[in-house]
């Protein structure tokens, strides 16, 4: 995998460095030609450490894919990238909380995590979106099934989307099914355990 063109969009990036002992998921997620600008780091064949679950006050959260948010991060801050235009996206409260501890323990403390509501009218270089569900058992009234918040998340970045979810469980929303109904198979990138 050639990583040289991440520097042409993060020119600060000592990115050839830095990536090149990654894993192959993570070198493929920060892959930053313009063909690969979106990506989707499916976490469906990583159910025993990536599956939604309940905090102490009983909300959803998914510890995995904090997990994974700050891996990406913290590449990215490893290799030079300014903490101030990275952003991260989630539809619950919950794992923004999470997410912000996650964060602050590794004190990655400039990047800035919201809900997409929270989000709306602001832009970042690149934007995490945490999907969060994994589970079937799901209200048709939720949230991941409102069109406009997925389209707030997925607008809000200037140079790399990386999406961070099971696209499996993902399809039962109608949002999601169509758009990864139009992503490339290139553009998923499976992490397993």
């Amino acid at each position: 995998m050639e990583l040289g063109p991440i520097l042409g969009v993060f020119p600060e990036m000592d990115a050839v460095d830095t990536l090149k002992e990654e894993p192959e998921w993570l070198q493929k997620v920060l892959n930053v030609e313009l063909l690969n600008a979106v990506k989707f780091l499916t976490t469906s064949q990583a159910l025993s450490s990536c599956s939604e679950s309940k905090d102490v006050h009983g909300r959803i959260v998914n510890l995995g894919e904090a997990n994974l948010m700050l891996k990406i991060v913290s590449t990215l801050a490893e290799a030079g990238f300014d903490e101030d235009e990275i952003g991260v996206i989630t539809p619950f409260r919950a794992q923004v909380n999470l997410l912000k501890q996650a964060l602050r323990e590794s004190d990655l403390t400039r990047v800035e995590v919201n809900t997409v509501d929270q989000y709306q009218g602001r832009d970042k270089s690149v934007v995490i979106y945490s999907c969060v569900r994994t589970s079937a058992d799901v209200s048709t009234r939720d949230i991941l099934n409102d069109e406009r918040r997925l389209n707030v998340a997925i607008s809000r970045a200037k140079n790399k989307l990386i999406l961070l979810g099971n696209h499996v469980s993902l399809r039962i929303f109608k949002p999601f099914a169509a758009l990864l109904d139009i992503l490339r198979s290139d553009q998923i990138v499976e992490y397993k355990d």
